[in-house]
């Protein structure tokens, strides 16, 4: 199964954003009650959940893809794209667990306030990625954000602090402060 190609904005809940590449049993979305499968739909709104061995990648219509590790869970909070200027913005809601993130066309712009167009969100971050490959690891309040390659990334503390790395193999974790640590080698 394909994306179409003309997809444009998707700000109701229900349309479809991405696609599920791969998926190790164990992967249900809880918004539509089902087990994933590969080739299923990814929609806007939705949430997923995996178990302990379960794993899935989602390729969205940016070309943006994320895998979602064992115990974790995500929801899809937004997406817009128009492929004809390849713009757009992608936000994600990573509750718990891992999420790596590749960057589409989208990670490679930035939002009127400057920020990131492409974010994943935890309970004590917002990471921005531009144009690159992060991870994010989510759990008992803490965040770990560690970037891989690309231009950078950039996390905001739940209490106001910023931190760009545009090293790659650096990261920064945030805890219950509020506030990113200093970058560090991975």
């Amino acid at each position: 199964s394909i994306l179409a190609p003309t997809a444009h904005a998707a700000t109701q809940a229900g349309t479809q954003v991405g696609i599920t590449t791969a998926v190790r049993p164990g992967v249900v979305t809880t918004t539509h009650d089902r087990v994933v499968y590969i080739g299923n739909s990814v929609a806007f709104g939705e949430r997923f959940k995996t178990d302990s061995t379960g794993v899935m990648h989602i390729l969205f219509m940016d070309q943006s893809s994320m895998t979602l590790g064992p115990n974790s869970e995500l929801v899809i909070d937004e997406f817009t794209f128009n492929p004809e200027s390849r713009r757009g913005s992608i936000a994600v809601n990573l509750v718990k667990g891992a999420l790596r993130v590749v960057g589409g066309f989208i990670s490679k712009l930035n939002t009127p306030q400057g920020l990131s167009a492409a974010r994943v969100q935890t309970a004590t971050a917002t990471i921005g990625i531009r144009g690159g490959i992060s991870m994010v690891d989510h759990a008992n309040d803490s965040t770990a954000a560690t970037f891989l390659f690309g231009q950078q990334m950039q996390v905001t503390g739940q209490g106001g602090q910023t931190v760009t790395i545009n090293r790659p193999g650096f990261g920064t974790t945030i805890g219950s402060n509020g506030n990113p640590s200093m970058p560090f080698r991975v």
